[in-house]
Parts: C-alpha cells; sequence; structure tokens
C-alpha cells in the first residue's frame, strides 16, 4: 500500500494502532522493492492463500497472506514474511 497504512489496516479488517494488527511489512519494504512472483490457492472454506516473492533493497522475501471474506468484503486474515 505504499505508506498508506489507513488502507493497509483495512485490508487486515482492523484499525491503525489494532494491537491485533500489525504492518510488518515494513520492515523490509522500501521504494526498490518489486513483487517477482506470486502464486495462490483456494481453500475448502472460501479463503485463499497467496504467496508473494519480494526483492527490494533490503533482500529477498516470501510474503504469505491468508485472505478471506467477510459481511464487509474480501479481508486478509494472517500474514507473516521468511527470508529463503
Amino acid at each position: 500500500m505504499r505508506g498508506d497504512d489507513q488502507t493497509a489496516y483495512s485490508q487486515l479488517d482492523g484499525a491503525p494502532g489494532d494491537p491485533s494488527h500489525t504492518l510488518s511489512e515494513k520492515h523490509f519494504i522500501d521504494p526498490q522493492s518489486r513483487i517477482t512472483g506470486l502464486r495462490s490457492h483456494q481453500t475448502g472454506d472460501g479463503s485463499a492463500t497467496v504467496e508473494a516473492d519480494i526483492a527490494g533493497g533490503r533482500g529477498r522475501y516470501v510474503a504469505t497472506y491468508e485472505v478471506a471474506q467477510n459481511d464487509r468484503g474480501t479481508f486478509i486474515r494472517t500474514h507473516d514474511y521468511t527470508q529463503p
């Protein structure tokens, strides 16, 4: 979301400062960051897992997002990242 924390938190179905949600990607995303690969698969409950390969000035990472739906629309239920 490139610096737009409000929108990023809304995609996590939360609000800025909500202790149950973090923008952990801010630790490695920089202006040079680019998505170099993207994979997704749907799970049995209608949600989906999305993996994004990200390369930038701080190294290479794989971000994993579990995307789900609620009465307000689609949101990111969980997210994490690793360095391969």
